[in-house]
């Protein structure tokens, strides 16, 4: 039985993309959706696959929940609260393509970073939605 927790099933750095891929919708996991993808949905696969990553057994362990807390801190030299310097940090030996994506992310024009980060918390809350309704339903 799949688990509603993403990071669960992250193997590898593979399985993060992967994973990333069916939250946003894009590639082969969302060739179901009615849209094709939105050009910030294809930038979002890997710095959400880092997320996923830094909050799976292979990172920290913390699941969704450290990976909604880490949306919001987009300071780039906060390694030690949870955020998206601190996802780079833990992809940094496991999985250095996610990390160098994250990096990218912060260190890019502002109005690109917010354009991704707001992918990536739409496909949260999309699963999140999705969850509720799981346990509701």
């Amino acid at each position: 039985m799949p688990s509603d927790d993403p990071t669960v099933d992250v193997e590898s750095a593979y399985t993060a993309i992967v994973q990333a891929e069916t939250l946003l919708r894009v590639g082969r996991p969302g060739m179901g959706r009615s849209r094709p993808a939105d050009f910030w949905d294809v930038q979002a696969v890997q710095p959400l696959a880092a997320l996923l990553f830094a909050a799976s057994p292979l990172g920290n362990g913390q699941g969704m929940d450290w990976v909604r807390a880490a949306l919001a801190n987009v300071d780039p030299e906060d390694v030690q609260s949870p955020g998206w310097a601190h996802a780079a940090m833990r992809c940094s030996v496991s999985a250095p393509m996610l990390g160098q994506s994250v990096v990218r992310t912060l260190t890019c024009d502002p109005r690109q970073r917010d354009s991704i980060v707001a992918a990536v918390r739409a496909a949260i809350v999309d699963t999140d939605g999705l969850h509720r309704q799981r346990r509701c339903g």
